[in-house]
């Protein structure tokens, strides 16, 4: 004989709607979560206010904003060197130009 089996459909059981979900129907008042700074402790920094400490920052990202175009036109350069002495009758200077068109992209 062959089992029988009853199909068992569930629903979820009837909650209402919460509390948050209707603006103006909550009793709750809203805080601040402990983690979120204010705007006095957002404004002082590890260090305090140092108007020295700011300066040499700027100075470092500056520093290195320039290493870095700097060494984005070497690469470049360098790319375009390389596709001009490119020899299309060499297999081996495809996977070269590849590269060098790639270093010239980006």
């Amino acid at each position: 004989s062959r089992p029988t089996y009853k199909l068992e459909t569930s629903t979820m059981p009837p909650y209402g709607e919460p509390d948050w979900a209707t603006p103006g129907n909550t009793s709750n008042v809203a805080t601040q979560n402990a983690g979120t700074p204010t705007a006095a402790t957002a404004s002082s920094g590890m260090n305090g206010n140092s108007s020295e400490s700011r300066q040499k920052a700027r100075w470092a990202i500056s520093l290195l904003s320039f290493l870095n175009f700097g060494l984005a036109a070497m690469m470049g350069t360098l790319g375009v060197l390389s596709l001009i002495h490119f020899n299309p009758g060499s297999s081996s200077d495809y996977s070269a130009a590849f590269l060098s068109s790639y270093m010239v992209i980006f």
